[in-house]
């Protein structure tokens, strides 16, 4: 019986945020995006199927999941014109 493949959770620092991804198998890659207030682990289940043929990558967005907030920016932002 052939072992599945491990999904492991890291982080790389990108413009100074820090950034979670899901990362398993190997092979062409494959790049998985979640929804709006969702999250990588979303993802764990496919990301075991694929990776048997795939190098399969889950991102957390900014704001989502183990991923950095980024707090300051939104409160920065002008308000709306109605």
């Amino acid at each position: 019986m052939k072992a599945k493949p491990r999904v492991r959770l890291r982080y790389r620092t990108i413009h100074g945020y820090r950034r979670a991804y899901r990362i398993a198998g190997s092979g062409p890659v494959v790049v998985l995006i979640h929804g709006i207030g969702d999250n990588s682990s979303t993802w764990e289940p496919i990301m075991t199927r694929l990776s048997s043929k795939y190098t399969v990558i889950a991102p957390d967005l900014l704001g989502h999941g183990f991923s950095d907030k980024q707090l300051a920016q939104l409160r920065a932002m002008p308000e709306p014109v109605v």
